[in-house]
């Protein structure tokens, strides 16, 4: 279907009874050209898989470099906050109007989240603010962009609408709460945003109802009158300027804020050591979604290649079969960003190559470091909360010291963390969970899943009293972009993970209980040696230097989680039904 029409779009919706609707972002020659394409891909290519369209960012971006470029030959100030969308939600919850200029612009005439002026919806003036400021006549409506988790609150049907193509009626009872957006009839053309497809729009959703209790804000395209949505940092300039009541109102305010761009001139190259790996495959999707080239250091001895096949396609990804410890590094020059993850990191894995989790923790580090200075680009190594031991205080701070054995079982992996500590200072990781960690390596969350679905026992060593705490995968590469991105992190150590402590006993109930699973808990052997008996990271740090915390709860995390270990295993392994 190829038209804007809301109004149309929404009838077929509600009465063709087709179960699924789409309506590309971009009525008009645009999206005709896109259909023409498709069609032809049908008709002569069949044996290609079928894409399906999730976003709209496909236009030009900009880096940093360039937008403070922009921002100085304008003579202006400008300030560049460590959490970019707690600021730019915390002026939303004092009424102030926004700029927002982040990432890839829109393909077609919607304002999504990327070249936006946004809003609180609770300001009932909210709307004619608005349009006296784009220059509009009175009657113009203002749309809400509403976090995709919670939209079945604030609006029915609960149908998703990435695209802002659907009219859905404002539930009753929200209407007061967000009577900018609400029409004269109770409808509102709605923007569904979810983490995966904008995870900075939605993060500033988010925190905006983390201060409000509403997650929803409005959503209008980032010009004025008779102009086109601004395209380049000096576009949005110019029409802030154009606006003219910016000193007044408060807006529209720009952000330099985590911008990435396609032009390869200014391009931040990020290398990613380690980058077939559980937490590596994730950082690799995220800084492309932020617009980086990302070289992907891996020699697949624990990283697997099923975890960056979805990565092959994208024209800024490369992936290099290597070892930093023995191969030439020289060839991948220059890079700006290096993330040292290249290690094996389960007990499983690093109980299986003692030798290699030695090298590359110390000799990879060292040439990695060398590399880096060479390239003249900032180096972020991921050590390990095994650092801590068995630990003599709790929670854990930076500066804490545990029982360590240099020659127990863990030994290998937690020395070779600590002498890499000694060359470079390091952000420890704690327990990580989350889609691509493999249901094989023995570590508690998958290994607890996947038992669970196909109905094994679920083994917990000792009397699963030990604690762990579990930070979700979103949440940690997170904290290492922001790790690596602010000047203030230069030669800190730094733990990153998730205070909510539970008993390993807890977890395997928990699991039990969202997957629907009767597997028994089976209580197997006693602590294999060194193992801690309680873990939980002191992450004060983390949040006065990089403004960071975890944001996703225990329970969504796992349910995602199970979600993706349930998709990676056969039919005939699964023998539970979804408890999810």
């Amino acid at each position: 279907m190829n038209s804007l029409g809301g109004c149309a779009s929404s009838r077929l919706r509600d009465e063709s009874g087709f179960s699924n609707i789409f309506v590309q972002p971009a009525a008009g020659d645009a999206g005709t050209a896109l259909g023409a394409a498709y069609l032809i891909e049908a008709e002569h290519r069949p044996d290609l898989p079928g894409h399906r369209m999730t976003h709209a960012y496909l236009g030009p971006g900009f880096t940093d470099e360039g937008i403070r470029e922009t921002l100085l030959r304008a003579k202006l100030d400008y300030e560049e906050p460590v959490d970019l969308a707690a600021a730019a939600a915390n002026l939303l919850a004092e009424d102030k109007i926004i700029g927002w200029f982040q990432g890839r612009m829109e393909f077609g005439p919607r304002a999504l989240g990327a070249r936006s002026i946004v809003a609180s919806p609770r300001d009932p003036d909210m709307k004619d603010r608005l349009n006296e400021i784009k220059d509009r006549e009175d009657f113009r409506p203002v749309a809400p962009a509403v976090l995709v988790e919670r939209a079945a609150d604030y609006f029915t049907p609960d149908v998703p609408s990435p695209f802002m193509l659907f009219i859905h009626d404002v539930r009753e009872e929200r209407k007061h709460e967000i009577p900018a957006v609400c029409h004269f009839d109770g409808s509102a053309r709605i923007q569904t945003v979810s983490r995966q497809e904008s995870p900075i729009f939605h993060r500033l959703i988010e925190a905006f109802g983390e201060l409000t209790g509403t997650p929803v804000v409005v959503n209008t395209s980032f010009n004025t009158l008779g102009k086109p949505i601004v395209c380049t940092p000096e576009d949005a300039l110019v029409s802030a300027d154009k606006a003219g009541r910016i000193n007044a109102t408060g807006a529209p305010r720009v952000y330099d804020g985590r911008i990435r761009s396609l032009g390869k001139a200014l391009m931040t190259i990020s290398l990613v050591a380690g980058g077939a790996g559980f937490i590596g495959s994730n950082l690799c999707e995220r800084l492309l979604a932020a617009g980086h080239t990302v070289v992907c250091f891996d020699n697949l001895l624990t990283g697997r290649r099923q975890n960056i096949e979805h990565l092959h396609a994208h024209p800024r990804f490369r992936l290099a079969e290597l070892d930093p410890v023995h191969d030439d590094l020289g060839a991948w020059a220059p890079v700006h960003q290096v993330f040292h993850l290249a290690s094996p990191a389960s007990p499983a894995a690093y109980l299986r190559y003692p030798v290699a989790t030695l090298r590359v923790n110390a000799e990879g580090t060292q040439r990695l470091l060398d590399f880096a200075a060479e390239c003249g680009a900032r180096l972020l190594y991921a050590s390990t909360s095994e650092i801590y031991g068995d630990p003599l205080d709790h929670p854990q701070r930076e500066e804490s010291f545990g029982r360590l054995s240099s020659t127990g079982q863990r030994s290998v992996y937690h020395e070779g963390k600590r002498y890499a500590e000694a060359l470079t200072m390091a952000y420890r990781i704690f327990n990580t969970y989350g889609p691509r960690s493999d249901p094989d390596d023995g570590r508690i969350v998958p290994k607890f899943i996947r038992c669970a679905l196909t109905q094994q026992p679920i083994p917990v060593y000792g009397d699963g009293s030990q604690t762990r705490s579990l930070c979700y995968i979103d949440d940690l590469v997170q904290g290492l972009i922001a790790a690596m991105e602010w000047p203030a992190a230069s030669g800190e150590v730094i733990n990153l993970g998730n205070p909510e402590e539970h008993s390993v006993l807890e977890y395997a109930q928990i699991i039990r209980k969202l997957t629907g699973s009767h597997a028994p808990i089976a209580f197997v052997a006693p602590l294999t040696d060194n193992e801690p008996t309680r873990r939980r990271p002191d992450i004060s740090k983390a949040g006065r230097l990089l403004g960071w915390a975890p944001r996703v709860g225990l329970e969504e995390g796992l349910r995602l989680t199970i979600d993706y270990v349930r998709r990676s295993l056969s039919s005939e392994e699964v023998e539970v039904g979804s408890g999810v």
